[in-house]
């Protein structure tokens, strides 16, 4: 009988600590990565992990990553709502030859969010390196909202590279402030919808220069730019193309757009439509080019577009 119950007892104390150390590993709503972290840690405040993938299997839907101090964290897939925050130190992905992060997240609730809780992505403080090879910087095919908040995304040379590449299968809203796009070989930022879906975008003091294009509006999305900049781009600051035949629409306003290879503002299609107002077209190859509609509200600059001049608005528009 003693013997049975000391069986017991130990049967019970082994039960015991498997459930400790499976709610230590279990998924928490903060994780922590550091430099000198470790992916086999629980991605606690005293044990972080080591890499961006390594924490997110281990944070909950709906959670966030932090960063503790300086490192390169490396690429990630994003397969539920979360927040990745560097906020404090340099916080790197360095992407050579693959694509820098990859958001793509099934339909439905998400367990561990509440029901009906829109998807949702914040990235935040980082700086995503292609190092001259990389693919795309943030390639977004499924999601409901991204929001990206003073990050650094440059050097994605290879393939069909973008800054970000927004191109979700459903209706999805991009929402993009203080943060830079800078010697990538195809667009800063790309917004094209696959399927029906539609998209809009927010894009706030952003600054896009040295890529093959600033920014790119296809079929279905509607984009308004404040405060931002396109310059030094060998192709277009500003490019809305309606090839397929849904409206691409594009609002500029308080925007530079300057010494771009090709032209300041382009639009493709009858269905593309660029509006402007308090912006600069300024010292481009060519001002205004396209065969879509182009609307100045009377109170912008387009002067210096040399050789190709600076083309006309389709339409001029007073202030009112």
């Amino acid at each position: 009988m003693k013997s049975l119950i000391a069986m017991i007892t130990r049967w019970a104390l082994v039960a015991a600590l498997a459930c400790a150390t499976s709610a230590a590993y279990g998924q928490a709503t903060r994780t922590w990565v550091s430099g000198v972290g470790d992916d086999v840690n629980p991605c606690s405040r005293t044990a972080p992990c080591k890499t961006f993938a390594g924490a997110i299997s281990k944070t909950a839907a709906c959670g966030e990553i932090d960063v503790l101090d300086p490192g390169g964290f490396g690429t990630v897939t994003i397969v539920k709502p979360i927040t990745i925050d560097g906020l404090g130190p340099m916080a790197s992905i360095l992407a050579a030859g693959t694509n820098g992060i990859n958001i793509n997240i099934p339909a439905g609730d998400i367990s561990g969010c509440p029901s009906g809780t829109p998807h949702v992505v914040t990235l935040r403080n980082l700086s995503i390196n292609g190092a001259a090879s990389g693919l795309i910087g943030i390639n977004v095919t499924s999601v409901d909202e991204l929001h990206v908040e003073n990050l650094q995304v440059f050097g994605f040379r290879s393939g069909s590279a973008v800054g970000i590449s927004f191109h979700p299968s459903s209706s999805a809203g991009l929402y993009v402030q203080n943060s830079t796009f800078t010697n990538n070989l195809n667009q800063g930022i790309a917004v094209a919808p696959s399927g029906a879906a539609m998209a809009s975008a927010s894009i706030k003091n952003v600054k896009m220069s040295q890529n093959g294009g600033g920014l790119l509006a296809t079929d279905r999305t509607y984009v308004e730019v404040t405060d931002s900049v396109a310059a030094g781009n060998s192709g277009y600051g500003f490019q809305a193309a309606s090839n397929a035949g849904g409206s691409a629409k594009i609002h500029l306003d308080r925007t530079m757009m300057s010494d771009n290879g090709v032209a300041g503002v382009r639009t493709d299609g009858a269905a593309a439509l660029v509006r402007f107002t308090s912006s600069n077209i300024v010292a481009n190859n060519f001002g205004i080019s396209g065969t879509g509609t182009t609307v100045s509200y009377g109170n912008n600059v387009i002067a210096g577009n040399t050789p190709g001049g600076d083309g006309n608005p389709t339409v001029t528009s007073p202030l009112r």
